[in-house]
């Protein structure tokens, strides 16, 4: 998250806050949606550990794999996951086989880069600035699958405010990219963490 580690301890304990009152109100099928606060909140405050030990000038590194295993293994699956958990319908749920395989491309695509690519975070413009040496064209290619994946989701299923989070997500990615396309991944994540918060309207 921008700013400080107070900030990233700050955010993860407002939606600790948020997803447990999501969790108490939702149903069954809709506890995978209200879950993303709790997983966002476990997100912002491995950030705030990684800002405490770059700040220090030590070895963020277990941190930082950490991080990139929500952004990159947990938000593809999850999300699409989260609204076919919601829907009852044959064609939407056929529609979703789409993002959730992008997300599965995604996460095999990342897990294989654990394997050949050392993650780097440095503090940059009051962010952290995550590096993962990629090709430019697996760059292309995994950013069109994970958007496949976490935005459409909110479109597809016709539940109540839905749309409403994809909407956001969609204008936030835009935003990030034009505006802060060195720290997209902490960035949009952060804007994320905060529409998570629409949960709540899905759930009560």
């Amino acid at each position: 998250m921008c700013f400080s580690a107070a900030a990233s301890y700050t955010a993860s304990a407002a939606l600790l806050l948020c997803g447990a009152i999501a969790m108490n109100k939702a149903k069954p099928r809709m506890r995978m949606l209200a879950a993303i606060p709790l997983l966002f909140s476990a997100q912002q405050f491995l950030e705030g550990i990684t800002w405490q030990a770059l700040s220090r000038g030590e070895s963020a590194l277990m941190s930082t794999y950490a991080y990139l295993v929500f952004v990159f293994l947990v938000w593809p699956l999850w999300m699409p996951l989260a609204v076919r958990s919601i829907s009852t319908k044959k064609r939407e749920i056929a529609l979703l086989n789409i993002p959730i395989a992008a997300g599965g491309f995604v996460a095999i695509l990342a897990l294989v880069c654990i394997f050949y690519i050392t993650p780097l975070a440095a503090i940059t413009c009051n962010s952290i600035q995550y590096f993962t040496d990629l090709p430019p064209y697996a760059w292309k290619i995994g950013t069109i699958a994970y958007l496949t994946a976490t935005i459409p989701p909110f479109f597809i299923v016709k539940q109540r405010y839905l749309w409403l989070m994809g909407a956001t997500l969609a204008i936030s990615y835009a935003i990030s990219f034009i505006f802060y396309y060195q720290i997209l991944l902490s960035i949009w994540c952060f804007f994320a963490a905060l529409l998570s918060l629409l949960i709540l309207l899905l759930v009560w």
